[in-house]
C-alpha cells in the first residue's frame, strides 16, 4: 500500500502513476490494493498519450482517493480491459473508474461494490467527465454512494462517447445517468442481474443463465469473467492465480 499526496488535494497514482511520457506500457496480472491518492488515481493514475498503455487482468481493490478515480483515473489513449475493480472509495467522483478526457477504451471489466463518500449523484462505478471514450461490455453492479447517491455509470461528456453492451444493475443511485452528448438508449445496454456465481465470496464469474455470458444477443461476453457455474464454462479463464488471493 502506498500514499500519493502532499496536502489534501495533491498527489496522483497511489499505487501506479503513468504520466505523459509513460506510454506503450502493459500493467497486467497485478493485485493493486490499499493505496491512497490525495487527488486522483488511488490504485492507478494514467495520463499516457498515444499509443497509451494497456491495463489488463488486474485486481484493483480497496484503494481510496480524495478527488477522483479511487480504483483507476484514466485519460487520453489507454486501454482498460478484463480487470476486477471493487471495494474502492472516492471522497468525490468515480470510485471505480474516472475518465477525465481523451479516447481511452474501457472493455469487459467487472466494476462492483465501489463507494462514493459524497451525497451528490456522481458515478460510483464509472464517471465520465469528458472525452470520447469507448465504454463497451462492462458489468457495473452494486456500486453505492452516501445517501444513496452512487450512480453506476454517469456520463457528462460533450464529445459523444460510445457506451454499448454494458450491464449496469443494482447501483444505489441509479444505473445510468447521462448529460451532454451521452446516450445509452440505443446501444444494447442492459440493467439486469448479471448472476454472479457467488458474490458473497467474491466470485464474480458468471452463472450459465447469466445474460452477460455471451450466449444471447450481439454483445458477446460482458464483464471480466466467463461462465463458470451452473453449466459449462464458455471459455478458458486466466484468473486462477489471482483468485487465490481471495481465499
Amino acid at each position: 500500500a502506498n500514499i500519493a499526496h502532499s496536502g489534501f488535494d495533491l498527489g496522483n497514482g497511489g499505487g501506479i502513476a503513468c504520466n505523459f511520457e509513460t506510454n506503450d506500457v502493459e500493467i497486467t496480472g497485478n493485485m493493486i490494493r490499499g493505496n491512497y491518492a490525495g487527488d486522483q488515481g488511488g490504485g492507478i493514475w494514467d495520463r499516457g498519450v498515444d499509443p497509451g498503455n494497456v491495463i489488463r487482468e488486474n485486481i484493483i481493490e480497496g484503494n481510496r482517493c480524495h478527488v477522483a478515480g479511487a480504483g483507476v483515473s484514466l485519460g487520453w489513449g489507454s486501454f482498460l480491459a478484463e480487470n476486477l475493480i471493487f471495494g474502492n472509495i472516492s471522497d468525490s467522483f468515480g470510485a471505480g473508474v474516472y475518465l477525465f478526457d481523451g479516447v481511452p477504451r474501457i472493455e469487459r471489466n467487472t466494476i462492483v461494490d465501489n463507494y462514493n463518500d459524497n451525497s451528490f449523484p456522481h458515478g460510483a462505478g464509472i464517471h465520465i467527465r469528458e472525452g470520447s471514450p469507448k465504454i463497451i461490455a462492462n458489468i457495473v453492479a452494486g456500486n453505492r454512494g452516501l445517501a444513496s447517491s452512487g450512480v453506476g455509470l454517469l456520463c457528462a461528456s460533450s464529445k459523444q462517447p460510445v457506451i454499448e453492451c454494458n450491464d449496469a444493475w443494482g447501483n444505489e443511485g441509479g444505473d445510468y445517468l447521462c448529460y451532454g452528448a451521452c446516450d445509452t438508449t440505443g446501444s444494447k445496454n442492459l440493467s439486469v442481474d448479471p448472476l454472479f456465481c457467488d458474490p458473497q465470496q467474491r466470485d464474480y464469474q458468471l452463472d450459465a443463465l447469466s445474460p452477460c455470458g455471451g450466449l444471447d444477443g450481439d454483445c458477446g461476453l460482458i464483464g471480466a469473467f466467463p461462465v463458470a457455474c451452473g453449466g459449462t464454462q464458455v471459455r478458458n479463464g486466466t484468473w486462477g492465480r489471482l483468485k487465490a488471493h481471495f481465499r
